[in-house]
């Protein structure tokens, strides 16, 4: 969870998709954006704010990374 850990685990090979939330920074999307690519990694992008965020997972953040292929499908089909 947050930027850098997302950009790791790409590295890692072990992201099945990404979500960010609706009000990330133009420039965390573009980079997100651009990682993601280069692994073709897939994004969802969450009608939730990183407040709404926090009050779910209890931090905040804006990206954050899914390893699990079936919860991701439940993120795209949504």
């Amino acid at each position: 969870m947050g930027f850098d850990a997302v950009v790791e685990a790409l590295k890692a090979g072990k992201v099945k998709g990404i979500l960010v939330t609706s009000d990330i920074s133009l420039k965390t999307l573009k980079e997100v954006k651009f990682h993601a690519e280069k692994c073709s990694t897939e994004i969802v992008y969450l009608p939730e704010g990183m407040d709404e965020i926090k009050k779910i997972i209890g931090k905040t953040y804006g990206v954050l990374a899914i390893t699990n292929e079936g919860m991701f499908s439940l993120f795209k089909n949504s």
